[in-house]
């Protein structure tokens, strides 16, 4: 593995291993997940960077930024309806209130 591809991953793994210890501390679902989403928004592109770096321009680099690039633009997605499902079952937001 090249240097700059070790580089990429380790800090990719490094920003994954931050949040996941990050969302052990608050006790609320709403703030862990203020935690979370860095791995999808920034995890995994460093990660998926390194590897298409290894790779090198190929069939299987473009699958690893492929995938990068849906979990990039579903994570946040899938974090702002998880913490709107919550918030209207803890009756934070009404059913009235706008999307």
């Amino acid at each position: 593995m090249s240097p700059i591809a070790e580089v990429l991953v380790g800090l990719g793994v490094l920003v994954a291993l931050a949040s996941s210890v990050g969302a052990l501390l608050p006790r609320d679902v709403l703030t862990r997940l203020h935690f979370v989403t860095p791995v999808t928004s920034l995890a995994a592109p460093l990660v998926g960077a390194g590897l298409a770096v290894d790779a090198g321009w190929s069939a299987t680099a473009a699958m690893d930024l492929l995938i990068v690039l849906v979990l990039t633009a579903a994570g946040p997605v899938l974090a702002a309806a998880t913490a709107h499902a919550r918030a209207r079952r803890q009756g934070l937001v009404t059913e009235e209130a706008p999307e």
